[in-house]
């Protein structure tokens, strides 16, 4: 088994800020009054996680307090999911542990690799990509790499490993990841501060001091859990996860700290969705007729727009020209709060499409198809429901 942990410990801010393309304004993330999350600009400031907000604001006049959204956070957690379900069928999520439990935690994907790399161009190509479709959407990740979930976590928080992940070609060895555990800081295992602060009180301060201890004492110590952990950290023990399970359907939204006043400005984030819905839908060999897209206003008002789709191919280019017909001169009555796009329905593609796609064909039928979905985005779809093309 090869397990990528990935964390997202900027998910916080991103679901909140991801639809800007820049932002220099200084802007911070707070929940019970506490800073959790906060991005470049407010760190130029001198702002850091775990300041109160009288605090932070004394530090920076102008800086922007958003308060956390952990909804919006679980439904980006499983559209990652969703989206990580596309390179890999074994896939598993960790919603993060909010900051008033005392034991805050950052979102976790976990994705089984071994029998995916030869489909994705090999290990190398495969962290790459993933890496860059994670830039492009918006999103920090920080990545580690081992035989289980559980040490996968464990490396991902060590800073030599994550090192060796952006240089590597090849998966660790079975002594490289042993090495790379025994050496990790206790504070960095899977477990309570209580626990942590008791490790440390009897000087063990590095994993491999746990694992010289016999079992038995160590269960005495810290109790049986603790023991079963340490048994999946080292290999003896298998990890046992819970494994996600994909919907047919695509649901994502931006959200706009600062509410948008013209349907121009939502340009940037509709080809970010898009884009996003697309190279999902081409891995999986998947298609949708219908992009539902729904503009938010606050306060319980929204507008829905359909855009239809005669042809399953189209490039994330076509689907963005025809968003934009109905999109791009649409009158906003209120400012904008957020952007989402729902397919309600993801069919797999015919076989005969997949074999045209890979080998070639007439594209006279697509381009037919193609001028009709234009003519619907322009006119309605009554307006042509009797229309058909005549070939030649």
């Amino acid at each position: 088994m090869l397990w990528l942990c990935m964390q997202f410990p900027k998910l916080p801010l991103e679901v909140l800020t991801r639809a800007q393309a820049e932002n220099s304004t200084p802007q911070v993330v707070v929940e019970k009054q506490l800073v959790i999350e906060h991005n470049l600009a407010a760190a130029q400031c001198g702002i850091v996680n775990g300041l109160n907000i009288t605090t932070a604001c004394n530090l920076c006049a102008d800086l922007q307090l958003l308060n956390r959204d952990a909804q919006r956070e679980q439904l980006q957690l499983q559209q990652l999911a969703q989206w990580g379900y596309s390179f890999t069928p074994v896939v598993s999520l960790q919603p993060a542990k909010p900051a008033s439990s005392g034991e805050s935690t950052a979102a976790l994907l976990y994705l089984e690799l071994s029998g995916c790399l030869t489909a994705n161009g090999g290990f190398k190509a495969l962290i790459e990509q993933l890496r860059s479709e994670l830039k492009l959407m918006g999103i920090d990740s920080i990545m580690g790499l081992s035989h289980s979930p559980s040490a996968a976590r464990l490396l991902s928080q060590l800073a030599e490993h994550r090192q060796w992940l952006l240089q590597t070609c090849t998966p660790p060895s079975p002594q490289q990841w042993k090495q790379w555990i025994s050496l990790a800081p206790s504070k960095l295992l899977d477990c309570d501060n209580k626990t942590i602060s008791k490790l440390y009180a009897c000087d063990l301060k590095r994993v491999s001091q746990l694992l010289a201890i016999p079992l038995s004492e160590v269960g005495s110590r810290f109790g049986r859990s603790f023991v079963d952990y340490l048994a999946r950290l080292n290999g003896s023990r298998r990890d046992s996860v819970c494994h996600y399970q994909p919907t047919a359907q695509f649901t994502s939204e931006l959200f706009f700290p600062t509410p948008l006043n013209s349907s121009e400005q939502l340009l940037f984030p509709i080809r970010r969705l898009l884009r996003e819905l697309y190279s999902q839908m081409q891995r999986r060999q998947l298609h949708t007729q219908q992009l539902h897209w729904q503009l938010d206003f606050g306060q319980g008002n929204t507008e829905t727009i359909t855009v239809e789709i005669s042809t399953p191919q189209l490039e994330p280019q076509r689907l963005i020209a025809l968003t934009k017909l109905r999109v791009g001169k649409l009158p906003l009555k209120h400012p904008v709060q957020s952007i989402s796009l729902n397919c309600n329905q993801l069919v797999p593609l015919k076989k005969e499409l997949v074999a045209n796609d890979l080998f070639g064909s007439d594209n006279q039928a697509h381009r037919s198809q193609q001028l009709l979905d234009k003519l619907k985005g322009r006119l309605g779809r009554q307006a042509i429901s009797g229309i058909a093309l005549k070939e030649g």
